[in-house]
């Protein structure tokens, strides 16, 4: 992971990283023994793993509805899918 990790900057992320890493049945010994001594380092990284972990729980629960809708990324954050293309913004449009 010490590559990887590199570019994993905040503690999210690499919590994220290594859930999805122990998660794997194949997860070697030595990816093992990095993850304890990175969770051991701060309280912040134990707290980080608890949020992915509070995360996927949600998500993986039966009973969630997802949305239907399509949506896509734009500038302004997530939008419905629509046949209309964004052309961005006009600085004098801009206050």
């Amino acid at each position: 992971m010490a590559r990887e990790k590199e570019d994993l900057t905040s503690m999210s992320q690499q919590a994220a990283y290594w859930w999805v890493t122990l998660r794997d049945v194949d997860a070697a010994d030595d990816e093992k023994r990095e993850f304890a001594e990175w969770v051991t380092h701060a309280p912040e990284c134990v707290e980080a793993c608890l949020r992915v972990a509070r995360v996927h729980a949600a998500v993986s629960r039966r009973d969630v509805r997802w949305p239907q809708d399509r949506v896509e990324a734009t500038p302004g954050g997530l939008a419905p899918k629509t046949n209309v293309a964004f052309l961005g913004y006009s600085k004098s449009r801009i206050p």
